[in-house]
C-alpha cells in the first residue's frame, strides 16, 4: 500500500480528462525546453516541464483502480484522488477525448505563471528524478553523461519523498546503465575532471555491487575511472563547489535491486508490416529496439504504436545501414512485438503543420534543453545564447514557447528564487559531465 505524502505534491487538479487510455490531469502546459516524462510499471506516465521539474504536465493513469493508484495518491493526496475517480467514473472516453495535440495546444501567456506559482521542496525533489531518468535516456547527450545521470538516479531515489514510487523501476534503470557502461571508450575518461571520475569510481562500484549480473560493466567502468586518476588516492574525498559527493557505501540502500531479476535482450523475428516490406525487429536491450527495413530512395520515419489503443510510443527517421534503413527507438520496459505495432511513414506523411516542422521543434527542444542546463549551473552567459537559438527555432511553430525563450535569454529567469537556489544548492552531476563531453545530436 502507498503511503501517503503528509502534504501532496501538488495543489488539487481540478476535472480529469478521460481517453481511451486512461484518465488524465493536466497540469501547466510544457515550456520551450519540452517535457520530462517517467512511465511506471502499472502504466502510469508523469510529465514534469523540464526547465522547472517542480511544475507537472501532465498525469496519466490506467481507469481499473484509480482510488489506489500510487501516483495520484502521491501527486494529490487521498481526497483528490478520491474525487478524481469520482468524476472519472462518471465519464466515457466518447465524453471526453484527449489527443496528444490537446496537451501541446497553445497555452496563454498567463498560463506558464512563472511568477505566482509557489515552490514545494518536495515537488522539485520528486522532478529531478523525472529529470534525472529523462537524461539517463537522453540520447542527445554522450554515453558517460547518460550514466552518471543513471549513477546520480540510483543514489537520490533513497532519500527522495517518492522513494516508495520509484523503488519498482530501479532494477530498469540498472539495467540501462549497464548497457552503456559496456560501451565507453577509456579515452573519454580523459576528458574529464577529476570530480566527476572520482563520481564514476565511486558510484559504479557501489551500483555494480547490487547488479544480478556477475560481472557487472559498471565494475569495469569504476576500475577504469580509477586507472585515469592515476592513483592518487588523497583526491578521494575531494569535495567542490560544484560536485556532492554522494551517500558512502554502507548507506547506499536502494530498494527495488536487493531482489533483481535479469534480463537477457531477445531478438525479434522478421516480419512484413501494413506496406508489405520487409522489417526487422531487433531488441539490443528489454527497452531499445531496432528497426531494420528495406531501403527507399525518399526519407522515412519509424513509428512505434502500443497495439492496445494505437499510442504513439516513438518514433525516430531512417537511416542508411548497409543494404538496409534502420532506426534505434527506447520504448518503455516489459514491451514485446506482441504489444507494438510498428508503421514505416514518408516523411511528408507525418502529422506535422509544415514540412520541416517537426525536424524543427525537435531542434528547438534540443536547443531548450541544453539552455536550460546552462540556466542549471548558473552560467548566465552561456544560458542566454542557447536561449536565444532557442527563440529562433520556436518562431513559427509556437509562439508562446518562443517568447518563453526569449524571456529566458533576457534575464527574465530568477537566478534568486527558492527552486533556483535550490537547484544551484543540489546540482546535477550530469550538467558539469555533458558540459566537458561531445553530444550525440548537434
Amino acid at each position: 500500500m502507498t503511503e501517503v505524502l503528509s502534504e501532496p505534491l501538488y495543489p488539487f487538479p481540478g476535472r480529469p480528462e478521460v481517453d481511451e487510455d486512461g484518465i488524465v490531469i493536466i497540469g501547466k502546459p510544457s515550456g520551450a525546453a519540452g517535457i520530462s516524462t517517467q512511465e511506471f510499471e502499472d502504466g502510469s506516465i508523469w510529465q514534469v516541464d523540464h526547465l522547472q521539474p517542480e511544475r507537472f504536465v501532465s498525469i496519466q493513469v490506467p481507469k481499473e483502480g484509480t482510488e489506489s493508484s500510487p501516483l495520484l495518491l502521491t501527486a494529490f493526496g487521498s481526497d483528490a484522488t478520491k474525487a478524481i475517480a469520482e468524476h472519472a467514473s462518471n465519464l466515457s472516453a466518447d465524453h471526453s477525448e484527449l489527443s496528444q495535440a490537446a496537451r501541446f495546444a497553445d497555452p496563454s501567456p498567463d498560463s506558464f505563471g512563472r511568477g505566482s506559482r509557489s515552490f514545494s521542496e518536495q515537488s522539485l525533489q520528486a522532478g529531478r528524478l523525472i529529470l534525472l531518468s529523462d537524461l539517463a535516456y537522453d540520447s542527445s547527450l554522450h554515453p558517460l553523461a547518460q550514466i552518471t545521470a543513471g549513477l546520480q538516479l540510483l543514489a537520490e531515489i533513497p532519500f527522495s519523498p517518492v522513494v516508495q514510487l520509484f523503488s519498482p523501476i530501479t532494477q530498469r534503470i540498472l539495467q540501462r546503465t549497464e548497457l552503456l557502461a559496456a560501451t565507453v571508450d577509456t579515452d573519454d575518461l580523459e576528458l574529464l575532471e577529476v570530480p566527476y571520475l572520482l563520481f564514476l569510481a565511486k558510484e559504479s562500484a557501489v551500483v555494480a555491487r547490487l547488479s544480478p549480473t556477475t560481472d557487472s560493466p559498471l565494475e569495469a567502468l569504476s576500475r577504469q575511472s580509477s586507472e585515469q586518476l592515476g592513483g592518487v588516492r588523497q583526491h578521494q574525498h575531494l569535495q567542490t563547489k560544484h560536485i556532492q559527493v554522494l551517500a558512502n557505501e554502507s548507506e547506499h540502500q536502494i530498494p527495488g535491486l536487493e531482489e533483481s531479476k535479469s534480463a537477457s535482450a531477445s531478438q525479434g523475428q522478421p516480419h512484413l508490416g501494413p506496406t508489405e516490406e520487409f522489417i526487422e525487429l531487433v531488441w539490443s536491450h528489454p527497452s531499445v529496439l531496432t528497426v531494420k527495413t528495406t531501403r527507399h530512395d525518399n526519407e522515412r520515419w519509424v513509428r512505434v504504436l502500443r497495439r492496445e489503443g494505437l499510442v504513439l510510443l516513438a518514433m525516430a527517421p531512417l537511416q542508411l545501414d548497409g543494404l538496409l534503413d534502420s532506426a534505434e527507438v527506447i520504448l518503455p520496459m516489459g514491451l514485446t512485438e506482441e504489444d507494438i505495432h510498428v508503421q514505416i511513414v514518408f516523411t511528408n506523411l507525418l502529422p506535422t503543420s509544415n514540412p520541416g516542422s517537426l525536424e524543427r521543434w525537435n531542434k528547438a527542444v534540443h536547443a531548450g534543453r541544453t539552455a536550460a542546463r546552462a540556466t542549471r549551473l548558473g552560467d548566465e552567459k552561456s544560458a542566454q545564447g542557447h536561449w536565444e537559438q532557442c527563440a529562433d527555432l520556436w518562431k513559427g511553430l509556437d509562439k508562446f514557447r518562443g517568447l518563453e525563450a526569449s524571456e529566458m535569454a533576457w534575464d527574465r529567469f530568477d537566478f534568486g528564487s527558492p527552486a533556483a537556489l535550490y537547484s544551484m544548492k543540489h546540482p546535477l552531476i550530469v550538467d558539469q559531465v555533458a558540459g566537458q563531453l561531445p553530444t550525440e545530436l548537434q
